[in-house]
């Protein structure tokens, strides 16, 4: 007899980003096909899992999120000039994932870096001190 433990999240991460055939690594391939490079974001990744850890579906489910996620994306964006990259997004804040198509000229590592100074430019006006009113 052999018992099996669910998967947690971070294990439902390992399995979307670390195996040697992990299936964020497969899409990548997938769009690399078409000449495009595929990025994903660590808040999306832990979407992704959390979705799949909520509708108990483990490890086969991060495969129908991530589908669902590329899917007109695969079909849409082969051919196009004026998209290099694919950025598979999402923020602490909210339960969707959504996709960010980066110009050629436009790097994964600039892309992070605007939405962190955002992020931190965001923060900084909801953290500000209230003026007194005299």
């Amino acid at each position: 007899m052999v018992n099996l433990n669910h998967l947690n999240l971070d294990d439902l991460m390992s399995v979307l980003v670390e195996p040697r055939n992990a299936i964020l690594k497969q899409y990548r391939q997938l769009f690399a096909l078409d000449g495009l490079d595929l990025h994903c974001t660590e808040e999306a990744i832990r979407l992704i899992a959390g979705k799949a850890l909520q509708k108990k579906t483990g490890a086969r489910g991060l495969r129908q999120i991530m589908e669902s996620t590329l899917l007109d994306a695969m079909y849409e964006l082969p051919g196009r000039e004026d998209v290099r990259s694919v950025v598979i997004d999402s923020d602490e804040s909210s339960d969707a994932l959504w996709l960010n198509l980066l110009a050629p000229e436009t790097t994964f590592a600039s892309y992070l870096e605007k939405k962190q100074e955002e992020t931190s430019s965001m923060y900084k006006a909801t953290s500000a001190p209230e003026e007194a009113v005299v």
